[in-house]
């Protein structure tokens, strides 16, 4: 296969939307059954998760030996690999924060805290992004590729 781009915009930003709407639901229903100290204590707490998983993200690229940039907004930050991806290499760094996941499911299930719950969910949300490009890039998954943003603002893979 010669080299390619494939622009995935439109994916990203269509998991991103439909993952903010679908998250109100559970959240909603979840924050029903928590109180109002909470509820509070949640805002921080899911700020720390989204800082929490970029960072099992860098941990997972040190492991594998992948270079990296960290990526700062007023809302988001990210870490954008700049190395060539193995199909292997980009599942686990992607999904490798579900650990997170893990530990909060844990945690509500031996201390039934609503909280752990919420917060689990919420970080679910936040991972869908990372799913969807794994289940999208499986079909590439015998490639290697690149993943870059040209100057449009436009998120390109690129497969070599």
């Amino acid at each position: 296969m010669s080299e390619r781009n494939i622009d995935v915009t439109r994916l990203v930003k269509h998991v991103t939307v439909a993952s903010s709407v679908l998250s109100i639901f559970p959240i909603l229903f979840t924050s029903l059954t928590l109180t109002q100290d909470q509820l509070l204590a949640s805002i921080p707490l899911i700020f720390l998760i989204a800082v929490l998983h970029e960072a099992v993200h860098v941990l997972a690229l040190r492991v594998l030996g992948l270079r990296f940039r960290i990526s700062l907004s007023p809302t988001l930050v990210a870490v954008k690999i700049l190395n060539v991806l193995t199909y292997r290499d980009y599942v686990i760094t992607a999904l490798s924060p579900q650990t997170i996941t893990a530990t909060l499911l844990v945690i509500y299930v031996l201390h039934h805290s609503n909280l752990m719950l919420l917060l689990s969910i919420v970080h679910i949300f936040m991972s869908s992004l990372d799913v969807a490009m794994c289940i999208y890039l499986y079909r590439y998954r015998m490639y290697r590729f690149k993943i870059c943003e040209d100057d449009c603002g436009r998120i390109l893979i690129t497969i070599v």
